[in-house]
């Protein structure tokens, strides 16, 4: 104000310091609906299922903990509760996961990946892809997610793109394999090479990644 009122007069610092107020009002408001807007996205995803995980886990002896895996994973997709599955799939080792997809995919006639995905469960589909798949599977639910409006719904993320690729060069075979189930899990039109080639506008930028998805 004071740097206002010495280069532009008293009049011009007295509306800066309102403009100021102003300001500062509607960011204060601003921060309130985000936190009131968190924690509703919150309260949707911690549901029944993830109660009655934590309920699991503290009261049943691990004698039994194999049936109630499997009730309670149908539990949670049932209730798309996509907090309680990831908390769920976090307490196993690699064997049992494995072991809980099998029964999974022999239960209900359909994978437990392209369940997940089918379910439309945003960045939580990626979560849960790295858990109970290979880490190509979280790269290629990564990759579509960036291509498809990135974190901020505000057109590809060629940051995200970047990085994947440093990353993932020594697995882009089997990467761009499971980006090409994917896209069929959601139903997408376009075949992989179409997506790239639309979404990315840098010329030289979209030759290197579908250079590296060998398209």
């Amino acid at each position: 104000k004071s740097l206002v009122g010495h280069y532009c007069g008293k009049q011009a610092a007295e509306q800066f310091e309102v403009v100021i107020e102003k300001t500062e009002r509607v960011a204060e408001k601003a921060m309130e609906a985000a936190v009131e807007a968190a924690e509703a996205a919150a309260d949707a995803l911690v549901g029944p299922a993830t109660e009655r995980l934590v309920e699991m886990l503290l009261l049943n002896g691990e004698g039994r903990m194999s049936e109630l895996r499997k009730t309670e994973v149908k539990r949670c997709v049932e209730d798309s509760d996509a907090m309680g599955l990831i908390a769920l799939l976090a307490h196993l080792d690699p064997e049992e996961r494995a072991e809980l997809r099998e029964d999974y995919e022999s239960s209900h006639g359909i994978s437990m990946a392209e369940e997940m995905c089918k379910l439309d469960w945003h960045l939580m589909e990626l979560i849960l892809l790295g858990l109970v798949l290979p880490p190509e599977w979280a790269w290629a639910r990564t990759l579509y997610e960036a291509c498809c409006g990135g974190l901020t719904g505000l057109g590809t993320d060629e940051e995200t793109l970047t990085s994947l690729v440093v990353l993932n060069w020594h697995r882009r075979k089997e990467l761009s394999k499971a980006l090409v189930q994917i896209l069929k899990w959601k139903d997408h039109e376009k075949p992989v090479r179409d997506l790239i080639s639309s979404e990315l506008e840098n010329v030289n930028f979209r030759l290197i990644i579908l250079n590296f998805l060998e398209l």
